[in-house]
């Protein structure tokens, strides 16, 4: 998962996500400059949750006033159902303009 305008630029000592469950629902939440968050969860209330806690760590003024999450069921056999654990944290100050991350947390 990538969060677009983290509001931090010191390492985290843990994920502003935790785990989910991740299944057959997409959920998605666009930023106003067209970057997007996007998680696949086994429920829509599970999408929306996780959004909203990667919302927690984006720029106030990068979000949009309306706080839009579109969530649709994706029917395809290649998206199990299993928890998600996030293992590592990197955070690019310029975003996609680096490939080097400023800093690196593995969790």
């Amino acid at each position: 998962m990538s969060i677009p305008w983290a509001n931090t630029s010191n390492p985290l000592t843990n994920s502003p996500v935790g785990q989910w469950k991740k299944g057959k629902i997409r959920c998605s939440y666009e930023l106003p400059d067209n970057s997007k968050i996007i998680v696949f969860a086994e429920s829509e209330s599970e999408g929306r949750r996780v959004i909203n806690l990667a919302l927690s760590v984006v720029q106030g003024d990068k979000k949009r006033s309306d706080n839009l999450i579109i969530c649709a069921q994706i029917d395809s056999n290649r998206y199990k159902q299993i928890t998600v654990v996030p293992k590592i944290l990197r955070y690019f100050s310029k975003g996609q303009l680096d490939t080097i991350p400023d800093w690196e947390v593995f969790l």
